[in-house]
């Protein structure tokens, strides 16, 4: 069986425990209940090989940015997720 991409990020992230999965019929995907956006921007930025740095260089965002994003004391704004998604190759809606 084929993995997603965040599913994928979600074994990475839980050290190879399942994620528990639920569909929003709102939005027509999978959320991700343990999952935050910080953390699904850094799982996919690491598996990259990239720094926050590289990062917010290509998102064209501040390191702080990126890094307060990961975090979680930062909760961005549309446009800044806007951003990431672009930069990381990630559906936007996954960061919404």
């Amino acid at each position: 069986m084929r993995r997603s991409f965040l599913d994928c990020l979600a074994l990475h992230l839980t050290r190879g425990k399942e994620v528990a999965l639920q569909h929003d019929a709102t939005v027509e995907r999978p959320v991700h209940r343990e999952l935050t956006r910080g953390q699904i921007v850094r799982i996919a930025r690491i598996r990259r090989g990239w720094s926050q740095s590289e990062l917010a260089k290509k998102a064209q965002l501040l390191t702080r940015t990126v890094s307060l994003f990961e975090q979680g004391k930062s909760v961005g704004r549309d446009k800044t997720l806007h951003k990431l998604s672009v930069a990381l190759d990630i559906d936007p809606r996954e960061l919404m």
